[in-house]
Formats: structure tokens, C-alpha cells, sequence
């Protein structure tokens, strides 16, 4: 195996083909050149080369914790521009997906401790927030459960697909975490326009809206917090307003 130098020289070198696997895979999902357009995918493309750059540094020090540090730094500036943990979070699950695929990186195991140190990184310390987190795969199988009761609402692209619904979800749990649902009332606002600007029955932002608003009251009946409570209102209002 290499040292931990030629592992983080691997990753500089193969930053540019790795960045772009990664865009590319991104992009798939309507969301992205709907809410961000062009601009936001030059953003990306510099944001997957920053993840590189750290990654690097991290192996090469052979200190994960760099990585971690970098992860909830970015979360913060990130979440203030229309984007979810859940949206980061992806963006180093793709990295990883993308050196395995890579012939040209070494196998060693430290450049993927580094990212799942970055992830692991990004739960909140505890309460609801971090619940959602850590049950949001479930979370969102019963939400698409209720929603596959109407065949022509499922796998909508943008708004009913399983990674939509988990990016819902993780703006909610950003909401209770930081006691704002501003961006999520802008991701909703949003999801209300795309699906009239892609010509969907408007009953499916309702469904979607309403049927997360029950899966988190009835998950978490305890949780009486103003931040809970404000997330759900803010779904209330958006279900109304999709009415």
C-alpha cells in the first residue's frame, strides 16, 4: 500500500475526473439546474474540488478529524443558501462512490474513513434534528408508502422521488436544529413552483406536504419545542397554500 502522502497526491490528481463523476451524477435530479441553475453548478464544481482538497490534506496528515471539522464548517455556510445537510451528506456519499470506481486510486481504507468521519459529522449532537437524521431512510419509506396509494404521484422527478422526500426531510431537521424554517419554506415554496412549471396535478406538493407533516407528529408526538412546531407549521401553510 502507499504512504499516506502518494494516497493524497492520487486524490489531487484524479480531483478533476472524480469532481466531474460526481456533478454529473448530481445533476441527474431535476432539483439542481431548476433551483440553482447554471450559476449553481460552477458552485458545485468548486465545492467538489474543496472536498477533495481537504480529503487530501486529511490523508495526508492521517487526521480524519479534518475532514469532520470541514464538513460541519461547510454545512453551516451551505444551509444559508437553499441547501439541506442532506444535500452535503450526498455529495460525500458520490465522492466515495466514485474513488471505489476509480482504477487509478489505491484501495487503501483511509480516504473513506476520512469521508465517513465527515458524514458522521454532520448529526446533530442530539434531540429531534438528529432522530430525523438517523430515521430519515425510514422516515421517508412511509411517506412514500401513503404516496405510492396514487400511482401517477410516485417517483414525480423533483418532488416525489425518494431522494426528494429524504431532502424534505433533511430540511426539516436543519429547521428544528437551527429554530429558522426559513430555507425550508423556500425549498417548499420552491417545490410548490416546480411542480406547476413541470404541468403536475397540483394534489401531489399537497399529498407530499401532508403526509410528512403526519409522519413527523406521529413519530415524534413528544416533541412539543417551538422549532418542531414551527416546521410543522410551515408544511401546514405550504399544504394549504398548494390547496
Amino acid at each position: 500500500m502507499p504512504g499516506n502522502e502518494q494516497l493524497a497526491e492520487q486524490l489531487r490528481s484524479r480531483g478533476r475526473e472524480l469532481s466531474r463523476w460526481v456533478i454529473d451524477d448530481m445533476y441527474r435530479n431535476p432539483f439542481w439546474a431548476s433551483r440553482f441553475a447554471s450559476r449553481g453548478k460552477e458552485h458545485a464544481a468548486q465545492d467538489a474540488q474543496y472536498h477533495i482538497t481537504y480529503l487530501a490534506t486529511a490523508v495526508e496528515t492521517g487526521l480524519p478529524e479534518i475532514m469532520a471539522n470541514y464538513a460541519v464548517w461547510l454545512r453551516n455556510v451551505l444551509t444559508s443558501r437553499g441547501m439541506c445537510t442532506r444535500h452535503l451528506d450526498e455529495n460525500f456519499e458520490r465522492l466515495a462512490d466514485a474513488m471505489a470506481m476509480d482504477y487509478a486510486l489505491s484501495p487503501d481504507r483511509l480516504p473513506f474513513a476520512c469521508l465517513e468521519a465527515a458524514r458522521t459529522a454532520l448529526l446533530y449532537e442530539e434531540g429531534t434534528a438528529r432522530h430525523i437524521q438517523q430515521r430519515q431512510q425510514q422516515l421517508a419509506d412511509t411517506i412514500l408508502k401513503d404516496i405510492g396509494a396514487h400511482p401517477k404521484f410516485e417517483n414525480v422527478p423533483g418532488i416525489s422521488t425518494r431522494d426528494d422526500v429524504r431532502y424534505l426531510l433533511s430540511f426539516c431537521a436543519d429547521g428544528v436544529a437551527s429554530n429558522s424554517s426559513d430555507q425550508l419554506a423556500a425549498h417548499l415554496s420552491w417545490m410548490h413552483r416546480f411542480s406547476n412549471e413541470q404541468q403536475v396535478d397540483d394534489r401531489l406538493p399537497e399529498l407530499v406536504f401532508s403526509t410528512t407533516t403526519l409522519t413527523l407528529e406521529t413519530t415524534f408526538p413528544q416533541d412539543d419545542s417551538p422549532a418542531f412546531r414551527q416546521v410543522l407549521d410551515v408544511l401546514v401553510a405550504e399544504r394549504e397554500h398548494s390547496t
